[in-house]
């Protein structure tokens, strides 16, 4: 097995707006990072950073979830991963958007904002008018161009860009008319290119517009989008009744003219709708359909209409070694940072009676306890301890989604887990196959790792998996074992046992 790499980066607030990481620029906490094709996905840390350890070799996209802010640098990335090397540097940068300055007038907004922002509707066209009496000492400039996006929203499309014409009585006037934006939205703006009559060009950051929307569809548990969705909106019919049923594509009009709608790549969807009270539908295999609570559209554009869809299974989450407090923990989706790097703290621990060593383990077999340590200590206590530990695993809207019991063993350097049932939020309760995750381990008088030997096993007899991984500091390497099939790689590498549609699987 060729030794996996790993990619790592950092988001960050990029004030002066240069694509560039400045000292003064900080970092973006909890932004969602994704990789693909491996479907990987994490959140930045309190200092912006993020990591992907144990990445295969070969050719990746990282790519950043929405921020609502003006990215500055590639929101998607291409990495190509070689073994053993940390593809670092892979950084994201953006800034907060403002609105367009004085000079600048636009005749086709609404009369509401954004965030601050002129919102435009996606399908309606737009003038934009620029007093240019700043520019070029005065001189009437030769030509000029204004650029729009990429929008927040749909980055893929990149950007569209209009000549701007002299106004015939004020010639300090100069305008550009875009027809609709549609399907850009989002977020975006405005960048004016002035050539004056020298020949040299002033750029003037002309500030953001906000084109109008309806919302997105994202995975409740990793807050990553989902596309392919499928997006019904219904309409209150006939109206005060409470009964809603799905809304012509032409009678009233909506805008496209599709319903339902399919989300793309960012999980997007969206109509520009008359007048009245509407819910959205969305259904997507794997997930539980949901559907809205009812909104009012009078005159006020409904935005970032936002549906997070949980899994049928739940969220995966998975148990995994922490060589620091030689203690075995959980990871998974919690509510402040979605699919997460940290541990799940159980919410209850009860004390049980031991296991001894002379009962049976879960293949029906004898337990043997060997502490590597007990030449150090200088007798052969073992301190057995047993508990039954409950973790409640929340979604990114702090909603619990699923409920797992372990039964944990431990002793000074060994520790033995088994996962007893997994409940999920559709009242779904699943008993795991036979488990067993054992661990044991010797230190060095730093108290860092010496050796440490990890066992998992799934099922039993001819169904039974079984992967060992024996890791020696001095030789700095981790022998792998997965039936009799043995791969040696560099480092520490550690098992985990995570959840997989409601059984188990062994990941390292």
């Amino acid at each position: 097995m060729i030794p996996p790499g790993a990619i790592a980066g950092m988001k960050w607030n990029d004030l002066n707006g240069d694509g560039i990481k400045q000292q003064n620029e900080p970092g973006v906490p909890g932004i969602i990072v994704c990789i693909s094709p491996a479907s990987r996905c994490t959140t930045t840390d309190t200092v912006g950073h993020y990591q992907f350890d144990n990445v295969p070799t070969g050719t990746y996209i990282v790519s950043e979830s929405r921020t609502g802010s003006v990215n500055t640098t590639p929101w998607n990335q291409q990495v190509t991963v070689a073994s053993g090397v940390t593809s670092d540097n892979v950084n994201f940068g953006d800034k907060s958007p403002t609105p367009p300055p004085p000079e600048v007038t636009i005749q086709g907004t609404s009369q509401w904002t954004y965030e601050g922002l002129p919102v435009q509707y996606w399908q309606a066209s737009s003038t934009y008018t620029k007093d240019v009496s700043l520019h070029c000492g005065g001189v009437s400039p030769a030509s000029i161009k204004l650029r729009l996006g990429p929008s927040s929203e749909r980055l893929d499309l990149g950007f569209i860009e209009q000549p701007m014409t002299q106004d015939t009585t004020t010639p300090n006037l100069w305008h550009a008319t875009f027809d609709p934006f549609f399907p850009h939205h989002g977020i975006t703006p405005l960048t004016f290119f002035v050539t004056c009559a020298d020949g040299t060009i002033e750029v003037q950051d002309g500030g953001s517009i906000y084109i109008d929307p309806s919302g997105n569809v994202f995975d409740q548990c990793t807050g990553a989008p989902i596309a392919d969705a499928t997006v019904t909106l219904l309409q209150e019919f006939p109206p005060t009744t409470g009964n809603y049923v799905t809304a012509p594509s032409s009678t009233p009009p909506i805008k496209p003219a599709t319903n339902p709608q399919t989300t793309d790549a960012f999980g997007h969807y969206g109509w520009d709708v008359v007048p009245g009270k509407y819910e959205v539908m969305v259904e997507k295999a794997g997930y539980i359909m949901q559907t809205t609570a009812p909104v009012e559209v009078i005159l006020t554009p409904v935005t970032n209409l936002d549906i997070h869809l949980t899994p049928v299974a739940g969220c995966e989450v998975f148990n995994q070694f922490d060589p620091a407090t030689k203690n075995v923990l959980v990871f998974g989706s919690d509510s402040l940072t979605g699919l997460s790097n940290n541990p799940i703290s159980p919410t209850s621990v009860v004390p049980i009676n031991p296991i001894n060593d002379d009962e049976k383990d879960n293949d029906g077999k004898q337990h043997e306890s060997k502490d590597k340590n007990n030449d150090h200590n200088g007798n052969d206590e073992n301190h057995d301890k047993a508990e039954l530990r409950t973790y409640n695993i929340n979604d990114v809207g702090g909603n619990n989604i699923i409920t797992i019991v372990e039964k944990v063993k431990t002793t000074e350097h060994e520790m033995v887990v088994s996962i007893v049932s997994i409940q999920y939020n559709n009242g779904q309760v699943i008993t795991p196959s036979t488990n067993k995750q054992s661990f044991e381990w010797s230190v060095k008088k730093d108290g860092t790792l010496k050796e440490l030997d990890q066992e998992m096993k799934i099922g039993k007899g001819h169904s039974k998996t079984e992967v060992s991984a024996d890791f020696d500091a001095k030789k700095n390497k981790t022998v792998i074992e997965t039936n009799d099939v043995k791969t040696t790689l560099s480092g520490l590498v550690l098992l985990r046992m995570a959840t997989d549609n409601g059984a188990l699987k062994i990941e390292h």
